[in-house]
């Protein structure tokens, strides 16, 4: 991940936002949270956040150049790439409790329904083995 201006840019640095009245004229301050001396003013906000802009755009510049630490957002950084997370089934052979009943291989494949393993609790430990719908039927 290149951490350039552009990186930095896309950061959430927290904004804060004044109102000042100077010989009876009003005008915005905005300045960035993490960086106080990055200052833009203007008379109207449109103004100021342009000049925020042009001063957040010179203070990382010349960090960057020099090589200096920039502080990260308080509100952590945005990344390059979001993480991906790949799942997958894990085929595995379930031992029965049952007795008589045959280990029986478990794919959780979502088209064999009728053979769809459930758990139940037995003492202290789980155990799980495949279940016909009409057997359930049946037995109630």
């Amino acid at each position: 991940m290149s951490r350039d201006l552009a990186f930095y840019r896309r950061q959430p640095y927290q904004r804060v936002w004044e109102t000042r009245h100077d010989a009876g004229e009003r005008y915005f301050l905005v300045r960035i949270n993490e960086f106080p001396r990055v200052i833009g003013d203007g008379a109207s906000q449109a103004e100021a956040v342009a000049h925020l802009r042009e001063a957040f755009d010179d203070f990382i510049t010349w960090r960057l150049e020099d090589g200096l630490a920039i502080l990260e957002p308080a509100r952590g950084l945005v990344l390059d790439e979001q993480p991906t997370v790949s799942l997958s089934w894990a085929a595995v052979t379930l031992e029965s409790d049952v007795p008589g009943a045959a280990a029986t291989p478990c794919t959780n494949v979502a088209d064999r329904e009728m053979e769809c393993p459930v758990s139940a609790a037995v003492g202290s430990r789980h155990t799980s083995q495949p279940v016909h719908m009409d057997a359930l039927t049946a037995a109630a």
